[in-house]
């Protein structure tokens, strides 16, 4: 068997599936690496920590939203400073408490009520209320 027995006895494509093999299996494992966007848990169980802030202030307005058009409910509070802060109030996410911790409703929350809220941020830096804390 001559040099010239071996190149003719070649499995046609050899090269070509191997080489097509490792690109499959390259663009599958950057598929999976950009699938998951930023900020969403790294594994399975584990999360970012929320940043909670708290904000302590009298109600300069309550906007209840419209149920229907299903808009988003707002409490706007004015600090000591004059400083205005608007905070988003989600059904379900929301406490909502008394001084003496008992569930109170958005709808009795008056202009000039004290009011301490635990808040955090979103992705787009909107303010969301996690607990709102009437004193007053």
């Amino acid at each position: 068997m001559g040099f010239h027995d071996k190149i003719g006895k070649r499995k046609k494509g050899g090269h070509m599936k191997k080489t097509f093999g490792i690109l499959c299996a390259a663009l599958c494992i950057s598929f999976f690496c950009l699938t998951q966007a930023p900020g969403e848990p790294t594994e399975e169980g584990t999360q970012q920590p929320l940043e909670v802030k708290t904000f302590v202030g009298k109600v300069g307005l309550v906007y209840l939203g419209d149920s229907y058009e299903d808009e988003l409910r707002r409490i706007e509070v004015v600090d000591d400073t004059g400083q205005r802060l608007a905070f988003n109030v989600e059904k379900g996410t929301t406490k909502i408490t008394d001084k003496n911790d008992k569930a109170f409703a958005i709808g009795n929350i008056k202009e000039g009520d004290k009011v301490i809220i635990e808040y955090t941020k979103d992705k787009k830096n909107r303010k969301l209320a996690l607990s709102i804390k009437v004193l007053e």
